[in-house]
């Protein structure tokens, strides 16, 4: 028998359902953003340590540009 205001059993299971899967989206959409972002910094930390060593005389143009163009895909 269903009370006014009280809820079935089966409806909070549905609810902590919802809340599980909610969960599980946003924790993976943070997850692949933070990867994406970690990428990014790489590529770009790569290139500072190549104009680095370009400014220190470590390699020349042609081997910083060759290098750089390896970088980009």
């Amino acid at each position: 028998m269903m009370y006014p205001g009280v809820m079935p059993d089966y409806m909070g299971w549905m609810m902590l359902g919802s809340y599980v899967i909610w969960a599980v989206v946003i924790g993976l959409a943070v997850y692949f953003g933070v990867r994406v972002v970690r990428s990014l910094d790489s590529r770009n930390n790569a290139r500072s340590i190549l104009e680095q060593r370009l400014a220190r005389g470590e390699i020349n143009e042609e081997e910083f540009r060759s290098r750089l163009a390896i970088l980009r895909g």
